[in-house]
């Protein structure tokens, strides 16, 4: 007769990892305009760390990332800035067709941040006047189409209200250190966001 092997307890459930910022404030702004599972869906893969940015070149793989010169490293980093203030715009003015100079078409803020200036429109809400910056940590060139940028990203306070003025929910200021891989679909396109990976919240 065997004797039954004791079963092992099923490992301890982990907390959910903390979003990145962008997709954060993006979240928020979903729960609070229509308060549905399907918003929550449709903002999930924003930081979802499997999400594909722009595909590399092909070829052998690179094991040293190429040399940079100051003025390079400037460019990016000062383009990542311009993305970002394009992105608060597209809120402000619940204009959707300037996300589609700043994303990838594959990278998952392009769709999420659509869905929620169309909810915008749809509720008659505003996103009031508010200001993203980041301090930059760290900047490399993977290769010739791809920058990584290590940055802390700052974002708010702002507060979302109805067309005639009434505040329906205020944002405070929160940061986030987070990764940026920027690509360069061709040599004479401007840099696009292609993907944000969330590292840790800072106080």
């Amino acid at each position: 007769m065997r004797t039954q092997q004791p079963t092992s307890p099923p490992p301890p459930s982990r907390s959910a990892p903390r979003r990145p910022l962008l997709v954060a404030l993006a979240l928020a702004l979903a729960l609070l305009l229509t308060g549905s599972l399907g918003a929550f869906l449709a903002t999930r893969g924003s930081d979802d760390t499997s999400a594909r940015s722009a595909p590399p070149p092909t070829g052998a793989p690179i094991t040293t990332a190429p040399t940079t010169s100051l003025d390079e490293r400037a460019e990016v980093v000062a383009r990542l800035r311009e993305i970002l203030k394009i992105r608060d715009e597209a809120y402000r003015t619940r204009n959707p067709d300037l996300l589609q100079s700043i994303y990838t078409s594959d990278c998952p803020c392009l769709k999420g941040d659509r869905d929620l200036i169309k909810e915008l429109l749809k509720k008659e809400l505003v996103w009031t006047p508010s200001e993203t910056t980041i301090q930059v940590k760290s900047i490399e060139r993977a290769n010739e189409q791809l920058w990584v940028i290590t940055a802390i990203l700052i974002a708010g306070p702002f507060q979302v209200q109805r067309e005639s003025g009434q505040t329906i929910r205020a944002v405070p200021q929160q940061s986030d250190l987070s990764r940026y891989v920027l690509a360069r679909p061709a040599s004479t396109e401007p840099l696009l966001l292609g993907r944000v990976s969330f590292i840790r919240r800072v106080k």
